[in-house]
């Protein structure tokens, strides 16, 4: 009887071993995840939306100057998950920038769906999502822009920046340069956090495996990483977990880590991939909040779609010369006529408009005069441009303010577009309703470019109530003498 317990002791021993280590490792596994969705998954998820602005940013600019053709297709094309864009060489010189416009708007289009449809959560934030994540995040390397880049996509638009130096805007260069900077840090946060969600899923696979798996298959705790334990516990999983896939190869890991020479050297790995670190950036806004930093992104929010109200004139503009094309009448003419003969300036139009509050969905006439709309529009398109470039004027006035007033400006500024947004729908419905027959096929819908500045005027606003609530709280403190 004294044999059979002390044959049993290092079993015993094995198995209280093992029972700690999982205990640690559960616990680990739990304040992973917590730190994940606390700290880095939100961050995850305003690089992304830095990304989207940034993107937005450089293809306005490049189709401004007609490097990159403007195209609607990629806004309108259904998305339902992400299909990251080809990396596949062009061959054809002549195709080449107009496959990399259409790649880019594709990524462009991923990402923005990825910002707007995803749950940044660890349980919703799958190993194949992670890869197909990851998949997007590599269609261009904006680390490493350089013609000798194994990417296509990378050594392509490293041709294209090389040749837009040559433009010579000044400050068009400087606005697409600030974007690529920007995505470039933006890209390398995003990674690094999908590294660390990817460790995460691994050990938290694991752990379930140990929990759900391993004790069904009656396997001793030092049981060898062997192909008769790899079948015994393939023999229970689907019963178990149902449908995850069967990982051999982390599967043979959790034996390794139970037992054998390289046991302790293994579980100090695991625990290394799962400590929690407190992000640069949360260390920075615990010690000192970067409060004019938070109104310049702001700024930029609002300047990421700058190159929409442009296209958004253009298309009020064409709609209008329809219109009056369809309403030429004889006396109309004898207008026009009189007026050229007289030099008499032209009647602005008085276009009547049905505006609705979203909020209470509560509809009110408005009459615009429509060549001082117009021109209202082309100065909010000049400054938004202004915000999107660092050097430019707009900054160097911005610079030399108060915080105080910064924040005056940039709520007058979003205000100001969420008014502007309503009447252009308004706009839209006139301009549709208003012509009739044949013409009406040469109305152009303005539903893309309100979208898209909708989505600036929210991620604007949000910035600025961010800000307002950091800056209340920290006023809360100082009178509580905490600060």
């Amino acid at each position: 009887m004294v044999l059979v317990i002390f044959g049993s002791l290092p079993i015993i021993q094995d198995m209280e071993d093992v029972r700690e280590f999982e205990s640690k490792l559960s616990q680990a596994v739990q304040d992973k995840r917590q730190n994940l969705e606390m700290v880095y998954l939100p961050q995850m998820n305003k690089d992304l939306q830095l990304m989207v602005s940034a993107c937005n940013t450089v293809l306005n600019a490049l189709i401004k100057k007609s490097v990159f053709h403007n195209s609607s297709a990629h806004y309108d094309a259904r998305i339902d998950e992400i299909l990251p864009p080809s990396v596949e060489p062009v061959n054809n010189d002549k195709e080449k920038v107009y496959e990399l416009g259409s790649r880019f708007g594709q990524y462009l289009a991923m990402l923005d769906y990825v910002v707007h449809y995803f749950q940044f959560s660890c349980d919703y934030l799958t190993p194949p999502r992670i890869a197909k994540l990851n998949a997007l995040l590599r269609t261009f390397n904006w680390d490493a822009l350089l013609l000798s880049s194994e990417n296509p996509n990378t050594a392509s638009f490293a041709e294209i920046l090389q040749n837009f130096k040559r433009c010579g805007d000044n400050l068009a260069i400087n606005i697409v340069f600030d974007g690529v900077s920007q995505l470039s840090r933006a890209q390398a946060s995003v990674l690094k956090t999908l590294k660390m969600l990817s460790d995460f899923q691994r050990e938290l696979y694991k752990l379930n495996v140990r929990s759900s798996v391993i004790p069904r298959t009656g396997l001793p705790p030092d049981a060898p990483a062997n192909n008769d334990s790899l079948r015994a516990v393939k023999k229970v999983f689907p019963n178990t977990m149902r449908d995850e896939p069967f990982y051999t190869e982390l599967i043979r890991e959790i034996f390794l880590e139970n037992s054998g020479p390289e046991a302790e050297k293994r579980r100090a790995d695991v625990f290394a991939r799962l400590e929690v670190a407190k992000s640069a950036s949360k260390k920075k806004e615990e010690t000192e909040f970067d409060a004019r930093g938070e109104l310049a992104s702001g700024f930029r929010a609002l300047g990421g779609n700058s190159q929409q109200l442009v296209l958004l004139i253009n298309k009020l503009a064409e709609n209008q010369k329809v219109l009056q094309a369809a309403q030429v009448t004889f006396f109309t003419r004898l207008r026009d006529l009189f007026r050229k003969a007289f030099n008499l300036p032209a009647e602005d139009l008085e276009i009547p408009i049905t505006v609705t509050d979203p909020a209470t969905q509560a509809k009110k006439r408005e009459i615009i005069r429509f060549n001082q709309f117009l021109e209202t529009l082309r100065r909010k398109a000049r400054l938004f441009a202004g915000f999107s470039a660092k050097g430019s004027a707009v900054w160097q006035k911005l610079d030399a303010m108060t915080d105080d007033q910064l924040l005056d400006i940039l709520s007058k500024n979003i205000s100001e577009l969420n008014a502007l947004l309503r009447q252009c729908d308004g706009m839209d419905e006139y301009f549709k309703s208003s012509v009739k027959g044949e013409a009406k096929s040469k109305i152009r819908g303005i539903k893309i470019e309100i979208s898209a500045l909708r989505n600036t005027f929210l991620k604007a606003n949000r910035i600025r109530a961010d800000y307002s609530a950091r800056m209340e709280e920290q006023e809360q403190l100082k009178r509580l003498g905490i600060l």
